[in-house]
């Protein structure tokens, strides 16, 4: 192994050993391990602009035949972003926690995830569906609660955002919410509030402000 030496004459400084580089420990398990007493910070720093150009990313990917950049992440001051960023084909961007809980906007989450915002009327999860083209009225949003078995995910309740009309002129913007439910392994729609105010419990196209599907009692 090769050393660069500290002012304490270790050989702790700096060291290459099999492909490998430590920085701050002379056995380094990782092609680049960092160790510190007290507190093991890294720095990347764009040099040559202030903080509201500057641009600073990690990369990943394979460099077997040619770099091929399969995601990054880093901070974007053009935009004052946080990128998270994974550039594959359906490949996903996964948070996990042992036992934790992830936090949005607040140091002190109180469940799984905890969203916070201190501007009124900002604090909402959206979810967004791009799809959809001429005449296509088909497309949902939705928000699933799910249980499961202990092992498995079987389903719960869905809460839908669906079009009723293709959203190509404002007066086509029509939407509906609806509440799907698992009985029996199966999902139904058990409530619907539709564009014009109707709501139908059993029932999809309510013609009333309220319509029930079925006996009452």
């Amino acid at each position: 192994a090769s050393y660069i030496q500290d002012s304490a004459d270790t050989d702790s400084a700096l060291s290459i050993s099999t492909n490998r580089v430590g920085i701050g420990t002379d056995s380094p398990a990782r092609a680049l391990e960092i160790s510190a007493a007290g507190s093991a910070v890294l720095r990347i720093a764009d040099s040559d602009t202030a903080v509201g150009s500057a641009v600073a990313y990690i990369e990943f990917g394979s460099n077997s035949g040619g770099w091929d950049r399969a995601a990054y992440m880093g901070y974007s001051g053009a935009d004052d972003d946080l990128k998270i960023v994974n550039e594959e084909s359906g490949g996903n961007i996964i948070l996990t926690t042992n036992s934790g809980s992830v936090g949005i906007g607040t140091a002190s989450p109180t469940s799984i995830l905890h969203a916070s915002d201190a501007v009124d009327g900002s604090a909402y999860i959206r979810l967004d569906n791009t799809t959809g083209g001429v005449s296509s009225i088909n497309e949902e949003s939705q928000l699933h609660l799910n249980l499961g078995d202990g092992t498995t995910i079987r389903g719960g309740a869905k809460l839908s955002a669906g079009k009723e009309g293709d959203f190509q002129t404002s007066a086509a913007m029509d939407a509906f919410l609806s509440i799907d439910i698992l009985a029996n392994n199966t999902y139904y729609e058990r409530m619907r509030i539709d564009s014009s105010g109707n709501v139908g419990i059993n029932e999809s196209s309510p013609a009333h402000k309220l319509e029930v599907g079925g006996d009452i009692g």
